[in-house]
């Protein structure tokens, strides 16, 4: 049996376990599990991988800038060097666990779906906010960041976005907002 997880902190809302066995039941993948862990802090993810005999885990809030550490995992991938969070921990045939980010792929197949959008507007400032602004980067299409941290912009800025907190935004006409904050989650409905 191959046994997957996500690792989170809260984690009761997740969903993940009842998308991926349906994806597994889909696709006749008989000999895949997947379910959700608490964690307290993200040093325990090397000794659930061994204790529960893991293949991978997905990782969660608040958790994803963690996973960079070598306390945590053997090695990064080139995604992750970038965007210093992953969401995604694979272990590989020699056994070491190693940090992918998988936000990137997903968010542009996601936003591209969009046809025709000139600009958007990315709300937050986290790790989901990077991966979108990065993809969207490589599709060589605008993209507008607006956080309520002005530290928090440092990245975007870094890249080339134009990036804002509410007292220097004005607004724009943008063809696409999305949503990168973590209001949505269960138990949080106010924009950070």
């Amino acid at each position: 049996m191959k046994l997957f997880t996500v690792f989170g902190n809260p984690i009761e809302h997740s969903r993940s376990p009842v998308l991926y066995n349906s994806a597994f039941d889909f696709y006749g993948m008989r000999d895949c599990f997947y379910t959700k862990t608490k964690i307290e802090k993200a040093s325990e993810i090397k000794d659930a991988f061994k204790e529960f005999g893991l293949n991978g885990a997905n990782v969660t809030t608040p958790f994803k800038e963690d996973i960079i550490d070598e306390k945590v995992v053997d090695g990064i991938s080139e995604d992750v060097k970038l965007l210093k969070n992953a969401n995604t921990i694979i272990r590989r045939p020699d056994g070491l666990l190693i940090s992918h980010n998988t936000d990137v792929l997903g968010f542009t197949a996601s936003a591209m779906a969009f046809i025709g959008f000139k600009k958007a507007l990315i709300l937050g400032a986290g790790g989901a906010a990077k991966s979108g602004a990065v993809g969207l980067m490589r599709k060589k299409q605008t993209a507008h960041i607006l956080s309520r941290s002005k530290q928090r912009l440092k990245f975007f800025e870094d890249l080339g976005f134009d990036s804002f907190t509410p007292d220097n935004f004005r607004t724009q006409d943008y063809d696409l907002i999305i949503n990168a904050t973590s209001a949505g989650l269960a138990g949080h409905t106010d924009l950070p």
